[in-house]
């Protein structure tokens, strides 16, 4: 997960504490996010994040069985706000559900804006704990969907890893909100992290469960928590990042090239994305994924492997390939949601990157189509903005190179 929700976190639950007195359609947060995207795909994001907005003051307050629809509305939004309004336009939604506060507790929610604000762009320190003690108020109030997405959101260890309030935070998710499925991607979020920064710092000792509120001896609770977890797990003889051996790898590409369930393959994508370019485990995988990647049918994972092959073609300096895999990713349609990041801003910067190295390699022609493509997906937008500009600096490139 990247560092876009603490920009909209506020947004999300401002509205919570708003009674909307429309009577809200049949599936109103499906239907609000069809024509949130919609309206971005049609050059109007300041109203896909206005109308967002308006459909989160229906979260139901008696129960979080409905918070992992919430938290796909509060990734497009924190999308939308954080990379397509402009400044003023950013502000204009503030002022519509701040000026003045709907109910008393408002105030309250929009000092989370502020503090959360702060967090987005590099914050530290006593701006963060403000943005934890705030959190932790609405952590605690009646509204169950609100309470239940701001303790997943507290539990990121990409936010609050150093923060000892986590592991608390995933106990009171599995405690308080079995049923909204936020604690058993809390933990797995955890481990995702854990596993990470064994293989980073190149240690087997780290504990894979640190932080999760479960540990060696708690195998058969783990399971029943979240048997996808569970069974990924089942063959390590103790639970230590250093267990993680070629046959537990090799099992895991197994079960990630099963069809069906995208929940159940987007975890194992994500145990295995930090092994991903070993030599040894490349040579297993890079099958996989493309076969992942050439799906028909829209799914996370699909989307994920789509970025994978993008990747291994940059690592072999595969231009060809790089354009191919980029196009796909710029493919239309309503990006899935995933609790582990937000799909459309990792697709968004790896455009980006991408475009910036073809135009590097004087692969000029390629460069502005991505930028081009990438315009027509926002049209109306900073991202639009962005790549004019960098259209107009490609174009430079390519006259100084003739």
């Amino acid at each position: 997960m990247t560092r876009v929700i603490p920009l909209i976190t506020a947004l999300a639950v401002v509205l919570g504490a708003c009674a909307w007195a429309e009577e809200p359609p049949e599936n109103p947060m499906e239907a609000a996010l069809t024509a949130a995207c919609l309206d971005i795909e049609e050059g109007r994001p300041a109203e896909a994040a206005s109308s967002l907005l308006r459909i989160m003051r229906t979260a139901p307050a008696d129960s979080s069985t409905e918070a992992l629809s919430f938290m796909e509305a509060v990734y497009l939004l924190a999308f939308d706000v954080s990379f397509l309004l402009d400044w003023p336009q950013r502000m204009d939604l503030v002022a519509e559900f701040s000026t003045p506060p709907v109910e008393a507790g408002d105030d309250v929610l929009m000092t989370i804006a502020s503090a959360a604000g702060k967090l987005a762009i590099g914050a530290s320190g006593k701006d963060v704990q403000a943005a934890v003690d705030t959190m932790k108020q609405v952590a605690d109030g009646p509204n169950k969907t609100l309470a239940c997405g701001t303790l997943f959101y507290l539990s990121s260890p990409h936010y609050f890893g150093m923060w000892d309030h986590r592991e608390e935070t995933i106990r009171r998710l599995l405690v308080e909100h079995p049923e909204s499925g936020l604690g058993q991607h809390a933990v797995r979020v955890t481990v995702y992290n854990n596993i990470q920064k064994a293989v980073e710092a190149g240690t087997g000792l780290t504990p894979l469960l640190r932080g999760t509120n479960f540990g060696e001896k708690d195998r058969g609770a783990l399971s029943q928590a979240d048997p996808v977890l569970g069974l990924s797990l089942a063959k390590l003889d103790t639970l230590v990042a250093g267990e993680i051996k070629p046959d537990v790898i090799s099992d895991w590409i197994n079960m990630l090239a099963q069809p069906g369930d995208d929940n159940q393959r987007t975890h194992f994508f994500w145990l295995l994305r930090p092994y991903r370019n070993n030599t040894e485990t490349r040579g297993m995988l890079e099958p996989v994924l493309r076969a992942l990647a050439e799906e028909a049918e829209m799914s996370a994972c699909r989307e994920m492997a789509r970025e994978a092959m993008l990747d291994y073609a940059m690592i072999d300096g595969n231009h060809d390939g790089v354009t191919y895999w980029a196009n796909r990713i710029l493919e239309p349609g309503r990006l899935p949601a995933s609790p582990q990041e937000s799909i459309a801003e990792s697709h968004l910067k790896k455009i980006k990157v991408v475009a910036t190295m073809l135009a590097d390699a004087k692969r000029f022609g390629d460069a502005i189509e991505l930028n081009q493509k990438l315009a027509a997906k926002y049209p109306n937008s900073v991202v639009a903005s962005d790549c004019a500009d960098s259209i107009a600096t490609i174009e430079a490139k390519m006259v100084a190179a003739q």
